[in-house]
């Protein structure tokens, strides 16, 4: 029988070493500057720095731009099996921002942003990384295999046994927030190869839900009380680290793991924009500042919300 267990949802304040996968840093020199709104590629790439990050765009004015400097040198990744830059039939492109606001690729070439679009969007990969909650949860690290390397995006923390979420930690890009791709459409939720015997899907239908929360309650008309048809009793899929704290449209849709969600009420969850989903700030409390979120399958606001985390036996 399935249970479902009431827990408090605790947001650490902390900030906690998670990496940044980004580069946001604006380039004062003549250089590349792409607009996003009026050049962008079908399947865009990803920009790459010598550090390994992503170059992310900020707003100026209302326009969404990355900048480059002159002579700064990038990798377009086109990421994910089966990917690459369709110009070139490559999945990794050495690239240098040149003096005509174009990326000039090692043979010289040549190409606009919007001649350097990919095959299809790039795909991210989960990677299981060592133990978390103290023991019981598996570390799954979500982000982008650069070649050898692994950028990451953001991270959960699993328990396979009791098919339960304890949190996901992910970093907020404070100034390029509001540069963010906001026509996305929203892709289903995905359980990889995790819950094994169990369509986690199915099990977020409201019959389903009923049918819970009775055997809980041991009454069909009181587990009525709390699922609702045709109103927003239900309990929804809560983003945990949600697509509102990614930038990019790859990004934003690389969080639609049922990993990374916690069952949330509807009548909390739809009060709560795409982009202040159970937010935390940045930590500095400056929108131009990173600051890391983690947020658990729990969750405080003026101290408590009681959400419900699910598990079965």
């Amino acid at each position: 029988m399935r249970l479902l267990g009431f827990a408090l949802l605790v947001i650490f304040p902390q900030l906690l070493n998670v990496g940044l996968a980004y580069s946001i840093e604006r380039n004062n020199k003549a250089g590349c500057a792409f607009n996003l709104d009026i050049s962008s590629p079908a399947y865009p790439p990803h920009l790459i720095d010598e550090n390994k990050k992503i170059v992310l765009p900020v707003l100026e004015g209302t326009a969404r731009i990355i900048n480059l400097s002159e002579g700064q040198q990038v990798t377009i990744g086109c990421l994910g099996a089966g990917n690459n830059m369709l110009a070139t039939g490559l999945g990794l492109n050495s690239a240098t921002c040149a003096a005509s606001s174009n990326l000039q690729l090692a043979d010289g070439t040549e190409y606009s942003y919007d001649e350097i679009g990919c095959v299809k969007q790039n795909d991210e990969v989960l990677i299981e990384q060592g133990t978390c909650a103290n023991g019981p949860g598996t570390f799954i690290r979500n982000g982008w295999q650069f070649g050898a390397d692994f950028i990451p995006l953001f991270d959960m923390c699993h328990d396979k046994n009791l098919a339960l979420n304890y949190y996901s930690i992910n970093t907020v890009y404070g100034r390029s927030a509001n540069a963010d791709d906001k026509d996305n459409s929203r892709p289903s939720f995905s359980q990889s190869s995790y819950y094994p015997g169990l369509s986690v899907n199915t099990l977020y239908t409201q019959a389903e839900q009923t049918k819970t929360i009775a055997g809980i309650v041991g009454s069909d008309a009181l587990a009525g009380q709390y699922i609702v048809p045709n109103t927003e009793y239900y309990l929804s899929r809560g983003h945990m680290a949600p697509d509102g704290d990614f930038i990019d449209a790859a990004s934003q849709d690389a969080s639609y793991y049922f990993m990374n969600t916690a069952p949330q009420f509807q009548t909390f969850n739809s009060r709560m924009s795409p982009h202040k989903c159970c937010h935390t700030t940045p930590v500095t409390g400056r929108k131009e500042q990173n600051g890391t979120s983690v947020r658990s399958s729990q969750c405080i606001r003026n101290n408590v919300y009681w959400l419900p985390a699910s598990r079965h036996k």
